[in-house]
């Protein structure tokens, strides 16, 4: 069950039978953002804990905040 069909019709069949179409269209969303993320991994598309929290000091600092909000 690879097929993008597939995926989509099981997450939809896991879904209680009172969802709406709002809880379809999340769940679906969900799972396309999922892959997308799953295939930046695989392709290398990825930085460290420590150039993610680098770029959120930098950001943080270019609007006038001086210290990180957690750790």
């Amino acid at each position: 069950m690879n097929s993008v069909k597939a995926k989509a019709l099981k997450a939809i069949e896991s879904l209680p039978d009172d969802c709406t179409w709002e809880n379809v269209r999340y769940r679906l969303y969900l799972l396309s953002e999922i892959e997308l993320g799953l295939a930046d991994v695989e392709a290398g598309r990825v930085v460290s804990q420590e150039e993610a929290e680098a770029e959120v000091e930098k950001w943080l600092a270019s609007r006038g905040r001086k210290k990180r909000l957690v750790g």
